[in-house]
């Protein structure tokens, strides 16, 4: 993490006096080792530590103020109140005599009566000295074992300074195609998209976790055919490699395809289908779109951005400004960000060490062990079927296939992921999980019948009409149309 400023702070001298603490603290520490690299020690606990050294300037006075205090036999504002009244009382009745000083005190001191008087305030003299030695070994102790405690946990952290990562040396590009970083253009646009990835940790480490798992399989497939790897970063910034991430304009999926450019590349995208949240299908379909926007623009970096904005406005502007490189080109904001951001995940997860991310093998999302069946229906089977068929759960059936939108599939064919060593017999189980319960009545298809509706539908089958609602994807608020097919579990 970048320094505080000393010159950002205003100018009064105990603020500046704070200020200089909190940056020598980190800039002492960057001196003594690598200059890259904040510090190798806890940066949490050097934090704390600043923390503490501030908060003892300023709570040790307070501290040993109130410990003083406190050190009298009596609440002190007693005493006050008393000392009030008995200067009002001298200066009306002159002061008390000898004698009845002496008797004020041991009427005082065996506690009878109240003290009255100016000898009768019986306080033990303040040790200010005892006070302050106690109150600052307080607040040392705190100082040094906190941090100390701190710095015995089980892993350290060692991130890089923000201007230490904005130093990027060249030369860099992407798919083969120089960046050209001797711009100051195009090197401030890629610092901004760094600095503001490498703010971002957790979202990096899910990055870079991620990458275990969904990697591997993009870069077979891209090597297979023959397009550049750097590819995969576009994965990265689309969704995160998330299958169910979306955007406002109905982007879905790994690669965010939309629904009309994922059924032109042959996807399936309906009611109970959607692919492009299917991370096998979906890559081989985005590696289709990149060949062809490649034959179109003769260019990687260009097609990377007619991917973002659509290829008839980036030719749009390509005509218009009579440029064909993508650094030259004036191009929506979004876009323009949008290769700088790849580049960005680039930078990172080529080389995480660098920004501070040291993960190993351990820590990365292994590839999820799976089997493939082919499955062709002749009527509509719920997924809770196809769970125990595979002699799994039904959220497991999900999670390998979420491509799945509802909660039953209607006749046809498709292919699903299943865990290991289910795929074996799992056409002949599933034959029979549909027999046992066409049996037993826990599973039927109604189809819908001209006069229906969903209450009188759920009643007649004893179910309660959220359940229908919800094995159906339906909405009370939509009608149902004749001949429409619904299916119905025992509630």
């Amino acid at each position: 993490m970048s320094h505080r400023s000393v010159e950002a702070c205003p100018t009064s001298y105990p603020k500046k006096i704070i200020a200089s603490i909190w940056v020598d603290a980190g800039t002492s520490i960057d001196k003594a080792r690598n200059p890259n690299i904040e510090t190798r020690n806890n940066i949490e606990c050097l934090k704390l530590h600043n923390i503490l050294i501030l908060f003892s300037i300023v709570a040790l006075p307070v501290v040993g103020v109130i410990t003083a205090c406190f050190s009298f036999d009596t609440n002190p504002p007693f005493v006050l109140q008393r000392r009030r009244r008995n200067r009002r009382s001298q200066r009306l009745d002159g002061p008390a005599p000898h004698d009845e000083v002496v008797r004020n005190r041991v009427v005082g001191a065996e506690g009878s009566a109240p003290p009255t008087g100016t000898g009768g305030s019986h306080m033990k003299p303040p040790n200010l000295r005892r006070s302050a030695l106690v109150a600052g070994a307080a607040v040392w102790l705190l100082f040094f074992s906190v941090p100390a405690a701190l710095a015995e946990g089980p892993e350290t952290a060692a991130f890089p300074s923000l201007i230490s990562a904005l130093r990027i040396e060249g030369p860099m590009d992407f798919c083969g195609e120089s960046v050209p970083l001797e711009d100051p253009e195009v090197r401030e646009n890629l610092e901004k998209e760094l600095l503001l990835s490498v703010w971002d940790r957790a979202q990096i480490i899910l990055w870079i976790k991620r990458a275990g798992r969904y990697f591997p399989y993009i870069e077979e497939v891209l090597r297979r055919n023959g397009v550049p790897e750097d590819l995969k970063y576009v994965a990265v910034v689309e969704s995160a490699m998330r299958p169910h991430a979306g955007s406002h304009k109905g982007a879905v999926g790994y690669w965010q395809f939309l629904s009309s450019t994922a059924r032109k590349y042959g996807l399936t995208v309906n009611r109970y289908i959607d692919e492009r949240r299917n991370i096998y299908t979906a890559t081989e379909a985005a590696v289709r779109y990149f060949q062809e926007l490649y034959a179109t623009f003769g260019s990687w970096t260009l097609s990377a951005a007619a991917y973002n904005m659509g290829e008839r406005r980036l030719e749009a502007e390509i005509k218009e400004q009579r440029v064909h490189n993508f650094y030259r080109l004036y191009l929506y904001e979004e876009t323009q960000r949008y290769i700088f951001k790849i580049l960005a995940a680039k930078q990172i997860l080529a080389d995480p060490a660098r920004f501070g991310f040291h993960l190993s093998a351990e820590d990365l999302y292994a590839p999820r062990p799976v089997e493939t069946v082919d499955l062709r229906l002749s009527r509509t089977v719920g997924v809770r079927s196809l769970a125990r068929a595979a002699r799994s759960d039904y959220k497991k059936i999900k999670d390998l296939n979420p491509q799945l939108r509802g909660r039953y599939l209607p006749k046809g064919r498709y292919t699903l992921l299943v865990p290991p060593d289910a795929a074996r017999g799992f056409a002949s189980r599933l034959q029979a999980v549909l027999q046992q319960e066409k049996n037993d009545g826990s599973q039927r298809v109604y189809v819908v019948r001209k006069g229906d509706n969903l209450s009188s539908i759920a009643s007649r089958f004893n179910v309660s009409l959220p359940s229908l609602l919800r094995w159906n994807r339906l909405n009370a608020s939509n009608p149902i149309h004749p001949g429409q097919r619904l299916v119905i579990y025992a509630d």
